[in-house]
């Protein structure tokens, strides 16, 4: 036994530090292997199937535990492989979180199922076998990686004191990207090892009955949630869904009350919670979480109404329905009344099959996120439903793969102008922001004509001076343009004063109500115009500090010497510092 236990901690010890170097030396090829997809396949196999055997070896011994490690981290290698090839390369399809938190999942899963398929002496859909080694195999891997952490501690603090004598040769070492890979991997299959031999002693068991004690308190934030949703049913409840965070802590929510319910009742009736009380708290769970699961399903289809899919709602929506399913299987088990924890068990286990099908469809063209969010903005906007600004250029150009680059030649097929134009921004932009705040050259028209038909105009017989609207930086001018749409209660003014100490200055006021806002100045710079500092005091014994629009809109001002040249409008007092 100790023989076989002492193998066991060499082997995997060995292949963990093997393993480790493995992807670091991945990681120095990752540019130099052709097409990137063989290079993603190989990582993620190396990395999945050596995680997966650090964890298998020991339920199913290091034979069938290289087996299994090895046939998921294939499957998973494949799902990704067919993922990447929605995109030309592999950055793209790297550049969003969701390929990892997939295959996290499938391989979470999936292990359990792995041990009870290669177990004689398990059947495969047991829930007792799939339950326990699923905890055993969390508690495990945590523990794992404390292990790993105290052991860097104690390097660093080695470094740390040998230094102080003037060896280096650990602070040498540590700087290495190679020999922190390969002892990382070392340190969990030595860990993975040891772990399992305790066991006996390192069991779920208390973390499941850590857990059950977050039953009640998590329950109430429920229930007052619920009667916080009634209280609004006759006011914006919409509202509450006008971003997607709201539906976001719901799926967190609703994660967090499966996993309860699922700990209250563990493998067996005599295992899990046993008060009246805590049954009864387990039974309102269960029946809490299709609602949740429900209301944070209706406010991500809120969204997509207003504004199409995109890849991150597919989620969202995928995620909500999932966790409905979930709902709906424990309200069903419930009304079975006698042997409803039975049914709750057994709905797991079909729930995690779900999970697993869904998630693997996440990688094929059955689910495929990039194009069915393009197709949805794209029908969008040839409905009218979404402006030109509005439209994800940006996205479809470079994050969305050959679907949104698809996607963008149809529309530059159209031979809208503007379109054309925006397309050419977004594929030029670093980030979407630098894309979204773009203004092309037909929309700085349209801005242009929007202010010299709307602006009121004080000074140089009611013009704007020549060049003005032109070197305005593309916000400002947006800003101003849409502040000079007549609307009732909106407009915009443009006094051009000649002052002393600055010359030739143009204030900028927007209308809001009856009142007005100071926007910006601008004064002539080497043949054209500058934006410069204005300082800005209000009238003096005002019984108001509010801006009045109405002597701007009529010009009634006065520039005049005060600390140099100063604007003056009904006695407020605008100073250019140039």
């Amino acid at each position: 036994m100790a023989d076989n236990q002492t193998s066991t901690r060499i082997f995997l010890s060995v292949f963990g530090a093997t393993s480790g170097a493995a992807l670091w030396g991945l990681g120095e090829l990752a540019d130099r292997v052709d097409p990137g997809r063989v290079w993603l396949a190989l990582f993620t196999f190396v990395l999945v199937g050596a995680a997966s055997v650090l964890l298998l070896a020991g339920p199913l011994g290091r034979r069938q535990g290289l087996f299994g490690g090895a046939a998921l981290g294939l499957a998973v290698a494949a799902l990704m492989s067919a993922g990447a090839l929605r995109f030309e390369g592999i950055d793209g399809f790297l550049r969003d979180a969701h390929p990892f938190f997939a295959i996290f999942g499938i391989t979470l899963i999936a292990l359990p199922f792995v041990i009870t398929t290669l177990r004689e002496d398990e059947v495969w859909t047991d829930y007792d076998a799939l339950f326990t080694h699923a905890w055993q195999l969390v508690v495990r891997a945590i523990v794992a990686f404390a292990f790993l952490g105290a052991v860097w501690l104690l390097m660093l603090l080695s470094s740390a004191v040998l230094e102080i004598v003037g060896i280096e040769i650990l602070k040498r070492l540590m700087r290495q990207d190679a020999f922190g890979f390969t002892l990382s991997g070392g340190v969990l299959g030595l860990g993975a090892a040891i772990l399992y031999e305790l066991r006996d002693t390192i069991r779920p068991a208390l973390v499941l009955r850590l857990l059950r004690v977050m039953l009640p308190p998590v329950l109430v934030v429920a229930v007052l949630f619920l009667f916080g949703v009634v209280a609004q049913m006759n006011g914006p409840l919409r509202g509450l869904f006008g971003a997607l965070s709201p539906s976001a802590v719901l799926m967190m929510l609703g994660f967090v009350a499966a996993s309860l319910v699922t700990t209250a009742i563990d493998t067996k009736d005599e295992r899990g919670v046993q008060g009246m009380g805590m049954l009864w708290m387990a039974r309102a769970m269960a029946l809490i979480l299709p609602v949740l699961a429900g209301v944070a399903f209706y406010g991500v289809t809120v969204r997509v109404g207003a504004f199409g899919w995109t890849p991150d709602r597919l989620v969202a929506i995928t995620i909500a329905a999932l966790l409905l399913g979930y709902g709906l299987v424990y309200a069903a088990a419930l009304l079975r009344g006698t042997g409803w924890r039975a049914g709750v068990r057994q709905g797991n286990v079909t729930m995690a099959l779900v999970v697993l099908g869904v998630t693997a469809l996440w990688f094929t063209p059955v689910l495929n996120p990039q194009n069915i969010s393009t197709k949805s903005q794209i029908a969008r906007f040839d409905a009218g439903k979404t402006e030109i600004t509005e439209m994800p250029f940006f996205e479809m150009a470079q994050r969305w793969g050959k679907p949104g680059v698809r996607g963008l030649a149809r529309l530059e097929a159209s031979g809208d102008a503007a379109v054309i134009e925006r397309i050419a921004l977004a594929r030029q932009a670093q980030t979407r922001f630098q894309a979204k705040a773009a203004v092309t050259t037909t929309q700085r028209a349209e801005y242009e004509g929007v202010i010299m038909e709307n602006a009121i105009v004080h000074g140089l017989e009611g013009a704007l001076p020549d060049g003005f609207l032109a070197s305005m930086n593309d916000r400002r001018l947006e800003q101003f343009a849409k502040g000079c749409i007549p609307l009732a209660t909106e407009g915009c003014a443009v006094i051009v004063a000649q002052t002393e100490q600055a010359g030739q200055v143009v204030f900028m006021f927007l209308r809001y109500g009856d009142n007005a806002r100071f926007i910006s100045a601008f004064t002539r710079s080497d043949g054209g115009w500058q934006r410069i500092r204005t300082q800005q005091l209000s009238r003096q014994n005002a019984a108001t500090l509010a801006l009045d629009w109405a002597p701007i809109a009529q010009g009634t001002f006065r520039v005049g010497p005060a600390r140099g040249s100063v604007l003056d409008v009904d006695g407020w007092q605008f100073f250019p510092n140039n």
